[in-house]
């Protein structure tokens, strides 16, 4: 996220997440939020010394339909980020392993448990504090993306920006 700004917002996909992003997105004081990447790894500190926790299993265990665990990013330089995990509702879990079931299958594999877990929740990080966005703020910001996406994929269709010859700007 080179030059980000102050009072810049993004969203990052999971695919683009990095923790170096989010480290110069927070020292521009721009806020973010994002789709954890499921194998970024979580640490929690225990003892004073970090220790390397599975998502999967504080999932199947939370019965609220939101958790804001204490974790903290990375392996090596853990970086401080919130990461909160929402329930989605039984209709998408159920599509989200059916899809997950027959991807598997078709490469001849099984779903982990884990992966089956991990699909019942969205889980999101961001590095703006709680007194900002409370974790129902993130939860709203998060889905705008993608309303934002079909805007723009509209007006792409509608004014053919793709297939318009625009000149180029000669150096002088």
């Amino acid at each position: 996220m080179d030059g980000a700004q102050k009072d810049d917002w993004c969203r990052f996909d999971r695919g683009y997440f990095t923790r170096t992003a989010l480290a110069q997105m927070a020292a521009a004081t721009a806020s973010c939020v994002g789709r954890l990447n499921h194998q970024t790894p979580l640490l929690a500190a225990v003892a004073a010394r970090w220790s390397r926790v599975e998502l999967a299993a504080r999932l199947a265990t939370g019965a609220r339909p939101s958790l804001e665990p204490p974790l903290v990013l990375g392996a090596q330089a853990p970086g401080a980020a919130r990461l909160m995990a929402a329930r989605v509702p039984a209709a998408v879990v159920h599509a989200r392993r059916r899809t997950a079931r027959t991807n598997a299958t078709n490469t001849g594999d099984t779903p982990a448990h884990a992966h089956l877990t991990r699909l019942a929740w969205n889980r999101l990080i961001t590095h703006v504090p709680e007194t900002i966005w409370p974790p129902t703020t993130v939860l709203q910001v998060s889905p705008s993306r993608w309303q934002l996406e079909r805007l723009l994929k509209s007006w792409k269709s509608a004014l053919h920006v793709a297939s318009r010859n625009t000149p180029k700007e000669t150096p002088t």
